[in-house]
């Protein structure tokens, strides 16, 4: 099996490098990635030249936190019928259970475990591990800015989490995830198993 993620998810990645002034095609060219695609409902990218489009990014882009800004790109629509899923939810645990349920179909070598943790729940991500390599960091990021964007969408800006785990290292401007997040930030994550990467706790 070839690990995939949908083409058109890539929508707020190609706006992004817009938004720092960097060629997009010339990125996604760089890696492997044919930009029409996005435009094809059901058209896929392979997720290891995903990842090298990050990754070339990281060479361009002077900036260490900025997979965090993709929250300010992304849009519901480029996650097609899950994201509006998540904005019609009653509760922010069912807009959650429902992305867990369907992100495979957006990335198909991902998901997410939703558990409870005392007064709060937990929201892990996994991957298996033989097809897919631990996200590079601005890619970890950006997932977890676009879910807290998510539920401060649906549920009002005032929503902070309880604790925010990166399996990444702390980066020089490690001050602008306590600032978008507000809440602890944990950086190096002690994770319980090979495909635990990230926790997101909402407060109760």
């Amino acid at each position: 099996m070839i690990a995939t993620a949908l083409a058109s998810a890539a929508r707020p990645f190609w706006r992004l490098l817009e938004q720092y002034k960097i060629d997009p095609g010339y990125v996604f060219r760089e890696a492997g990635l044919d930009p029409l695609l996005m435009d094809k409902p059901r058209e896929r990218y392979k997720a290891e030249r995903q990842a090298a489009a990050w990754r070339k990014a990281a060479e361009l882009i002077d900036d260490p936190c900025f997979g965090l800004r993709i929250a300010e790109v992304w849009s519901p629509t480029d996650l097609h019928a899950l994201g509006y899923a998540v904005l019609a939810s009653s509760t922010l645990r069912t807009a959650l259970e429902r992305v867990s349920r369907y992100v495979h179909i957006v990335n198909d070598v991902i998901g997410y475990e939703l558990g409870a943790d005392g007064d709060n729940i937990s929201f892990t991500l996994r991957t298996d591990a033989s097809l897919y390599q631990p996200p590079f960091p601005a890619q970890e990021d950006s997932g977890w800015a676009v879910i807290m964007s998510m539920c401060r969408t649906a549920y009002g800006e005032d929503m902070n989490p309880a604790e925010v785990r990166f399996l990444h290292s702390a980066p020089k401007c490690s001050g602008d995830y306590y600032a978008y997040f507000r809440c602890p930030i944990t950086f190096d994550a002690d994770i319980p198993s090979r495909y635990r990467f990230s926790v997101f706790k909402e407060c109760g």
